[in-house]
């Protein structure tokens, strides 16, 4: 066995079946890394030492759809080890591998498409582990509770809120003083999954919105609140769990038997590419077209959380995560869908009329706020369709198994043509690599 080197930057590497098994492991704290090869010699290391690895099988001549002594192997060595990925050959599908290893009694958890050499989705795969495995479902009283913060959404904020609540999620909506009936809309909702909705600031609007000030009433509210998980998360974004047709409050149940108290989640950005989005629309179905999110910032989104009892900050990372002692993130992240600009003319009000004039001085001091940096007055807010990808609910999962997973080679994810997808979003520009330094967080609103 070989120790297990992280990758250096693993949002950009392509997805070969080695990466992501060396990425899965670091997420697992695996410290050791071990090819299917080694287990079939005689002289490797015994299974015990397994305890601590990531393992990668390779069959690319299709062995393990028949019974043999290298299935056998294959249980063994996946029943020690944290994590296993098993990578097919030409000719089979990811089903069919799954089904393999699922009559061999092997846990699978996912399943997909990884990359070869050449960077082309052609090799079958499924992700082994215990961790992952569906298992039975939760009891009545666990409670998930998402607190949401909305200003001037009314164009979805009925849908995004059914969507949540559709996920098994109860709701505390914090409202920025909206203008635009999103309040009267929130409160129409409530007993529909929506517990409550709250002015913020209690004290009345005012002419400079505070991050730090919201977040620290989120934390306030984590510990009044009576709930098993909490979801700290924005009006235009949609979460979902990692598993086809289990809705998020299921997920997070699976992710607590697993002994894990908090979940990262993959962002992928839906622009629009035209005005036909109508208020009231159903954003989800109607923005087909995504990326996955480019900014750095977006790599790190651990806010889904189980406080039981503890202290949460929220602040110190402008909500990018929540930080508390003793933290278990789970090894694989869930998925957000986000939804910022849904037309040229919502950009153009809630880029410079609503969101860059209001933002805290001593905030943006400290380097927050800096997601609509570079851009200007007057120019396209609207994403060429060219350079994106068309969103399938059903090939998603499987086309994208790293990417969502762990994040890697979602920077390297690139159209049939071969263009670049993070191109065809309207974003700042790049920053050098010292603002990076200073600037690691930006606001979520």
């Amino acid at each position: 066995m070989r120790p297990l080197v992280p990758l250096e930057d693993p949002t950009r590497t392509s997805p070969t079946p080695e990466a992501f098994a060396t990425h899965l492991g670091t997420r697992f704290r695996c410290t050791c890394f071990v090819r299917g090869a080694e287990l079939l010699d005689t002289g490797a290391a015994p299974l015990e030492e397994l305890a601590s690895a990531a393992v990668l099988w390779s069959d690319p001549l299709g062995q393990l759809l028949v019974p043999g002594s290298d299935l056998e192997t294959l249980r063994d060595a996946a029943a020690t080890a944290p994590v296993t990925l098993v990578a097919g050959g030409a000719g089979v599908s990811p089903l069919s591998l799954e089904k393999a290893l699922l009559t061999a009694g092997l846990p699978t958890a996912f399943r997909g498409w990884l990359a070869n050499d050449a960077g082309a989705k052609s090799i079958p795969a499924v992700v082994v582990s215990s961790a992952a495995a569906p298992r039975d479902a939760s009891p009545a009283e666990f409670r998930v509770v998402a607190l949401v913060c909305v200003y001037n959404e009314a164009d979805l904020v009925a849908a995004a809120l059914e969507k949540l609540s559709t996920e098994g999620v109860e709701i505390l909506v914090l409202d920025n003083w909206s203008t635009d009936g999103t309040w009267e809309i929130a409160r129409s909702l409530l007993g529909r999954g929506v517990l409550d909705v709250r002015r913020f600031p209690a004290s009345g609007p005012s002419d400079t919105f505070s991050l730090s000030a919201l977040l620290t009433e989120k934390e306030r509210l984590v510990r009044e609140l009576d709930a098993d998980w909490f979801l700290h998360t924005d009006i235009d974004e949609v979460r979902r769990s990692a598993w086809p047709g289990v809705t998020l409050r299921e997920g997070l149940f699976l992710v607590s038997r697993g002994g894990y108290d908090a979940v990262d989640f993959t962002v992928v950005v839906h622009p629009a590419v035209d005005e036909a989005f109508v208020a009231g629309m159903d954003h989800e179905r109607h923005f087909r077209h995504f990326a996955f999110s480019s900014p750095f910032w977006d790599f790190l989104r651990v806010n889904a959380f189980r406080p039981a009892g503890r202290d949460v900050c929220l602040t110190s990372s402008g909500g990018h995560e929540a930080i508390f002692e003793g933290r278990r993130v789970f090894p694989f992240k869930f998925l957000m869908r986000h939804y910022p600009i849904r037309g040229q003319a919502h950009g153009e009000r809630k880029i410079f009329r609503e969101r860059i004039g209001r933002w805290d001085p001593a905030e943006t001091a400290r380097g927050w706020h800096i997601q609509y940096d570079g851009l200007t007055h007057g120019q396209s807010l609207l994403a060429d369709p060219s350079g994106l990808r068309l969103f399938d609910d059903t090939s998603f999962l499987e086309e994208f198994l790293a990417e969502r997973l762990t994040g890697l080679g979602a920077l390297a994810a690139k159209t049939p043509e071969g263009s670049d997808l993070t191109r065809a979003v309207p974003r700042a520009e790049a920053l050098d690599d010292e603002r990076k330094e200073d600037r690691v967080t930006k606001p979520t609103e």
